[in-house]
Order: structure tokens, then sequence, then C-alpha cells
């Protein structure tokens, strides 16, 4: 039996080395491609004719290029109710420009196509991280039409799909009963979240930054932020469900947001209550109480234009202080808090202004190999602190409408055992409890007498 077994395992170590390997290795040997690739098509641009070269450099510089950056950073998750339970891990995320840095719409492209473009990360991208905007985001059909007057635009269904600016702008207007309207021309979204590493994507969050165009006249050298955030839509996605909900967070929001002084235009507060069931193991009957602060340093050689900058977001659930799910407003009642996380992001992309892309596709190979399905690893993250809740005696919240899927009809098979022994050693304490009560008030009833 053992000789038996001794070739299958030498095959399965042997197999696992060489995914490992693979995983590990590809992402290192396709950015040398790209970087090789990168380097031909700047010599190939050298070789024209200077005529051709002033030409080309001219129309260039009349357009600033979006700028696809990779941010890093940590997360931090505590629980404070009813048990006491942290974690934390390291964390890169992708902060996409859904529109160009200037007015002039013939020089827009979409995301998909930027990070596609072989001038920039080809064949990093698409080959091992790709951009998918209808298959990942919006999932509900956010934006498209909405009765606002915008059919009309929407003619063509798959580019309406991709078009994740306009759909941010319509959604804004229809949670706000239009007294936000945004638009190309006054303001750009920006959006933080995941791509599809290896073929696979999975965001518990990802947020839509609408920030107001900037004003060249208003800003000074000193000045470090050069956008007004307006409005932020947070994307948020479940597990094992698979659904997904958007919270449009601006004071004329039906999403019934407050939002308390803010200390800059960008650093911003809102307060709402929670309408999304995102885990088994929290209640719904919570506000969530979130503060973004972005800070962006201008160039120092240009000081016209965004450098590096950080971002910092920070979640909160608190207990309501009233049975009504609006936020209360009551400054005397201070909301007990049950859980918060935070995260912190720094810029890591090249601040070379000579390149095209301003990602350097090292960086980007080192994430994709020290975190090879990131989407996929944050998933067992999520559903191993799961477990340990599990463990510690927080109490199992179904689903409120009862939805079902593969994979949580799975989940649910694997932990009836558990949920069976969690029931027995409840029932057990109980009955110690019971029976402790009933001989010390035994004990009492004899003393009296």
């Amino acid at each position: 039996m053992i000789s038996l077994l001794k070739p299958s395992l030498i095959c399965l170590s042997l197999l696992t080395t060489v995914c490992f390997g693979c995983v590990v290795l590809v992402p290192w040997i396709l950015a040398l491609f790209t970087v090789v690739h990168r380097r031909y098509r700047r010599y190939r641009r050298l070789s024209f004719s200077s005529s051709q070269r002033n030409a080309t450099s001219d129309a260039s510089s009349s357009c600033t290029r979006p700028r696809v950056r990779l941010m890093t950073g940590r997360v931090w998750h505590s629980r404070y109710l009813p048990k006491k339970h942290s974690f934390t891990y390291p964390i890169f995320y992708f902060w996409l420009p859904l529109a160009s840095d200037d007015n002039n719409q013939d020089t827009v492209k979409e995301t998909a196509q930027l990070l596609q473009d072989q001038e920039q990360l080809y064949p990093l991208a698409p080959w091992l991280v790709h951009f998918d905007p209808i298959r990942d985001h919006l999932k509900n059909r956010e934006g498209l039409g909405l009765g606002l007057g915008l059919e009309s635009s929407y003619k063509n269904t798959s580019m309406s799909m991709s078009d994740l600016q306009s759909r941010i702008f319509a959604l804004c207007r229809q949670r706000t009963n239009s007294a936000f309207l945004p638009t190309s021309s006054t303001h750009q979204v920006y959006l933080l979240t995941h791509l599809r590493y290896f073929g696979y994507c999975f965001n518990p969050v990802s947020f839509y930054f609408v920030m107001r165009r900037k004003d060249d006249k208003a800003s000074t050298e000193n000045d470090l932020t050069t956008t007004h955030i307006d409005a932020v839509v947070g994307e948020v996605s479940n597990t094992p469900w698979n659904e997904m909900y958007c919270y449009v967070l601006h004071p004329h929001s039906t999403d019934q947001v407050q939002c308390p002084s803010a200390t800059s235009p960008s650093k911003l507060r809102y307060i709402f209550p929670k309408t999304f069931h995102v885990s088994p193991f929290m209640e719904m009957t919570y506000n969530y109480n979130w503060t973004f602060h972005l800070k962006q340093q201008l160039d120092a050689h240009t000081k016209d234009r965004p450098s590096k900058f950080s971002l910092g977001i920070t979640t909160a659930l608190e207990q309501r202080t009233s049975s009504s799910s609006t936020p209360s407003t009551d400054q005397d009642k201070t909301p007990i808090r049950q859980f918060d996380a935070l995260l912190h992001l720094t810029d890591e992309t090249s601040n070379n202004n000579n390149d095209d892309s301003f990602l350097s596709p090292f960086s980007l190979a080192w994430y994709l190999s020290a975190f090879p399905v990131f989407c996929f690893i944050i998933q067992i993250w999520i559903h191993y602190e799961a477990f340990w809740l599990f463990v510690k005696g927080i109490d199992y919240q179904p689903h409120p409408n009862d939805a079902d899927t593969w994979a949580s009809k799975l989940i649910g098979t694997a932990m009836t055992p558990l949920f069976w022994i969690q029931s027995r050693l409840q029932q057990l304490k109980d009955n110690g409890r019971g029976t402790e009560q009933s001989t010390t008030n035994g004990r009492d009833t004899k003393k009296s007498q």
C-alpha cells in the first residue's frame, strides 16, 4: 500500500512545485517582456523624423493621459462586541481614472483599453491583469436609463454597461433626486478596486470617488489637494451569496446619509444605516460611519499636477441609538461601536514623467507573485476569520432574504455538524447553569428555615 502511495505523492509534489513555480515566475517573465516591449516602442518613437517627433510631442502635451496607479498598504479589522476579535493583512488596489484629466472628450479612453494599451503593460496586461467593468461592477444594472431621460444615450447596451463613469453619474442623479447633477465637464470619477488577477476577481468593497475637476486659477503651489470630493459611491459585495449593493454617499442621498461638517474638501465623513447583508455574524441593526481622507501632493517640478498621494478609509459599525433606521443626530447619545476597519494606502507608481503608464511592471509583478490570485485569497481569509468568530460563540445571522447560492449551500452543509455541536454545548451550559441555580435556591431555602 505504501509503495503505491509513493509515486502518487511524488507526482502530486512535482505538480504542486510546477504550479507554484509558474505562478511565481510567470509575472516576472512577463514584466521583463513588458519592459523590453516598452523600450522598443520608445526607440521607434525616437527614430521618427524631427518634424514628426515635434508634432507628436505637441499633440501629446496638449492633453494629459490618465494615470492608473498601484496603491499598496494594509487593512486592519477589529471587533469589540460581543467578543473581541481582530486581524490584519497587507493589501494592494488599483486607482483607475474613468475619465481623462482634461475636458477634451476626444482624449477620453476606456480604462480597459488603457490597461491593455501596448505602450503600457503589454503583455503583463491583459494576460495576468484584466479590467472587466461589465462582469465585476454595477451588476444590478445601476445607472442604465433610470427614467431620467438617459434612455436615448444608451442605445448600445454593451457600450452602456462598460461606461462606468456615465452610470455613476446617473446613479448619483437617481439617489439624490436630481439634487446632485455631475457631468463629465464638471466632474471625473476615480475607481479604487481590485482587477482580475489570473482571471479571477472579487471585491469586498470598491469605491467610486466623484471629484470636482481642478480649477487651475484657484490652486496654489502649497495646495496639496487638487480635487474636491463631492460624492462617494461604495460598491459592497458579500460572500458566498455574490450579491452587490451600492451606497451613494451624498448629503441629499436617499440612503439616509448624514454628513457631519468636513474639516477639508478631501476629508469627509458619512453616517448611514446598514441596509445590505454582508456578514453572517453581523446584525442589520447598525449604522455605518465611514471616513475618507485623500491627500494628494503636487509634483515638485511642474507644480501643476498630482504626484504621489495617500488614502485613508475608516469603516465603523455602530449600534443605533433608536429603533429608527435613520441615523440619530442627538449629540448627547454616544453610539456603541461594535466593529471598525482601517484601510491605509499609498501610491506606488513611478514619478518618471517620460514613462507613459506611470506603473512599474516589476512592482506589479512583485504583488502578483507574492499574492497570486489575490481576490481568491481574500475570500479564503474571510471564511477563515468567520470560522473563528463561530468558534468564539458569535451568534449566526441568516440572510434576511433567505438568498442561496451553490457556495452558500455547500458551506451550510459543511457547517451543519458544527452547528449541532454548538447547540449541544449551549444546552449543556444552560443545563449546568439551571442545576447550579436550583442548588443555590435550595441552600437559600434551608438557611431561611
